[in-house]
């Protein structure tokens, strides 16, 4: 039997998934379900029933692990949620979120007995990593909300709670002399050189290529380089490491050093790396992965991507099962899987004998990995980059080149290499200026909505991969990818702008924060409560929906901040009308959205644009549509009606449907 491991991973995976995703319920049909598909199997497959017992102890196995674990690991922990407890444990985390606050991720234990991990979110302290923090006080479980699901993400981290009322904080600072701390103390010399010798913008996107530490980077740059597919690049992983790796093991190979001795040195190169990056979930996978491709030849085997890629898939799984939902498990799998599996099976027969060829080559490898992570970024971020081929084959190398002159300088710092690390922050540059121009340009990503879409999205791929395996035909692989694209984009297409005759009013925020009516692809945007956080709400709402056309704006409250936000929010947008209340002074000249703003003291003020008609009285919002009324009003009512985030999706019959976002 061939690949034992692939079968173990594979299933051990597909176990811990349909544990997350299925009810307890489902449990008691699992193993009745497996015998009669064994015994069946056996019949019709006498020859595979080695295999297939295989796969269906390891699946068992992991659906077991997974229950086990929620029961005695995780439901132990979150009963201690809403409860006064103390809490002593060790920074393994920090990051300063907003001026002089801070988030800590510390691993200890409740009440002196349960071990947990939790984020804090205090005041910044005085703190390394390694220093230990005491408190009382309560935590609570992580919500999952519109604009973050805080529960799925920081479970899959192993992380169950949070901070909610705490109290006597106290920072033991640990006075003992570490590898982690020498390692720290250099990072945030490399990172201080870093910032000295390059401009801001610059600097925090080199930095984040280089440690993973984001802090220092503009948001706006974060949405475009994640909004044209290169964000992967700010995410410290195999390329990183594997870049580190091969300048190491270059200048050992130039030295003649033998196999057994270059093996050692190059570990200790890569884990040494690995603590800079403060031994992060992608790090550590990159580090078993490269661990066992460079220990192969030693016991005279050739490396195999598919039985590294389960190896590491149990190793990460089996501390905390939740991992499996963590997106960037998920994102380098896919990778892993695209790059080292469907690419090398798909370019085998290739000629790359001429320039053309090799370019050909190239084109097909990227069109592999783009068909792999694809998918699994629709499916986790509900949208994807229709151009990251293209980016990925141009500007990657830019990074990488940029990112190789940054390890260069923080190997040779004590040379305060300046000019190279000049020549980093030009390519930098390069990257991000394109970036930034690229993304504003429409149709250049997608958005996806709806778990049918997903779906259809999984099964096309899947259909992809097994027809090029089940036929070893790259023409007729290229034909059902070409097919399935066209298939799913009709779909995605007719789930994206299909509206007919629906009207839809969104209720965002908290209390009825902001209200946002759209009727095909045009909106009205109703500010009521002035929050910081209806600009975000409302920007995901109108994306997720593809309007791209305001109406109007009207801001009721707190215009100072409302107007910053709202400028950022909708830069991309075409504003035809702003409305702000009387008192706001601005210069005579000054825009807002693009848009000389208007004054009104919003009584009695109705406004109306094609079929529908809608008034604002205080926080009260009227709105009209054939035979639909509807009054909405702040505070509890909302919630009491309809929910959480509702959206009202209404026909001029009067009859409407509500879901909540």
């Amino acid at each position: 039997m061939k690949r034992k491991l692939v079968y173990i991973g594979a299933a051990w995976g597909t176990g811990l998934l349909c544990a997350s995703v299925l009810s307890y319920s489902f449990d008691f049909f699992i193993l009745p379900a497996a015998l009669i598909f064994l015994l069946v199997f056996r019949f019709v497959f006498k020859g595979r029933l080695k295999e297939f017992i295989l796969i269906i102890s390891a699946f068992v196995l992991a659906m077991s692990f997974y229950r086990a674990y929620d029961v005695l690991v995780y439901q132990k922990i979150i009963f201690c949620s809403e409860n006064e407890i103390s809490f002593s444990g060790k920074i393994i985390e920090e990051n300063e979120y907003s001026g002089d606050k801070s988030s800590y991720v510390l691993k200890g234990r409740i009440n002196e007995d349960i071990k947990a991990t939790v984020l804090v979110y205090t005041d910044t302290l005085d703190s390394e990593i390694g220093d230990i923090i005491s408190f009382r006080g309560k935590l609570k479980v992580p919500e999952n909300t519109y604009l973050f699901s805080g529960k799925d993400y920081y479970k899959s981290e192993g992380i169950f709670l949070m901070s909610d009322k705490i109290s006597e904080l106290t920072l033991h600072k640990n006075k003992n002399i570490s590898i982690g701390k020498l390692l720290n103390i250099y990072k945030e010399k490399v990172m201080s050189l870093i910032k000295l010798s390059l401009p801001e913008r610059e600097s925090g996107f080199l930095i984040s290529m280089l440690f993973g530490d984001k802090s220092g980077l503009e948001e706006q740059d974060a949405n475009t380089l994640f909004g044209t597919g290169i964000g992967h690049i700010m995410a410290v992983s195999g390329i990183h490491l594997m870049l580190f790796s091969r300048m190491v093991r270059f200048v050992l190979r130039k030295l003649n050093v033998r196999k057994l001795t270059l093996f050692i040195i190059s570990e200790i190169a890569m884990i040494t790396f690995s603590l800079c990056c403060a031994l992060s979930p992608s790090v550590v996978r990159a580090l078993c992965t490269l661990t066992m491709m460079y220990a192969a030849p030693l016991f005279f085997r050739n490396s195999d991507t598919l039985n590294s890629l389960c190896i590491v898939l149990i190793i990460m799984t089996v501390p905390c099962p939740f991992y499996i939902l963590n997106p960037s498990l998920i994102l380098t799998v896919a990778g892993t899987f695209g790059a080292g599996v469907f690419a090398p099976y798909a370019i085998q027969k290739l000629k790359s004998d001429s320039m053309i060829q090799k370019v050909y080559k190239n084109l097909i490898y990227l069109l592999c990995v783009f068909s792999a992570v694809f998918p699994a970024t629709v499916i986790i971020f509900g949208e994807g980059s229709l151009i990251s081929p293209i980016t990925n084959m141009i500007l990657t190398p830019i990074c990488m080149t940029a990112l190789i002159l940054a390890m260069i300088s923080a190997i040779f710092i004590f040379l305060k290499p300046i000019v190279i690390l000049k020549a980093a922050g030009i390519l930098c540059s390069v990257v991000l200026n394109t970036t930034e121009k690229l993304y504003g340009l429409e149709f250049t990503h997608i958005r996806f909505s709806g778990r049918i879409i997903n779906y259809l999205l999984v099964i096309l791929v899947i259909f992809c991969i097994s027809a090029y395996f089940i036929h070893k035909s790259l023409h007729f692989s290229v034909i059902s990818l070409m097919t399935s694209a066209a298939v799913f984009f009709s779909f995605a297409a007719y789930g994206n702008f299909y509206t007919g005759d629906k009207l839809r009013i969104a209720v965002l925020g908290e209390n009825m924060g902001a209200v946002v009516i759209t009727k095909g692809f045009k909106a009205d945007i109703i500010d009521i409560s002035g929050d910081k956080n209806n600009g975000r709400f409302v920007s995901k709402f109108l994306e997720e929906n593809n309007i791209n056309e305001i109406n109007s704006i009207f801001i009721c409250s707190k215009p100072y901040s409302s107007v910053s936000v709202y400028n950022y929010s909708l830069k991309n947008s075409n504003v035809n009308n702003v409305f702000l209340p009387y008192g706001f002074d601005v210069r005579e000249d000054m825009k807002i959205c693009g848009q000389i703003p208007v004054y009104s003291d919003y009584t009695d003020l109705s406004v109306k644009y094609g079929e529908y008609s809608f008034s604002i009285d205080e926080s009260i919002v009227n709105i009209e549509y054939g035979n639909f009324i509807c009054a909405l009003t702040g505070g509890k009512d909302i919630k009491s009606q309809f929910g959480t985030n509702p959206v009202l999706i209404c026909d001029r019959k009067g009859k409407f449907k509500v879901k909540n976002l």
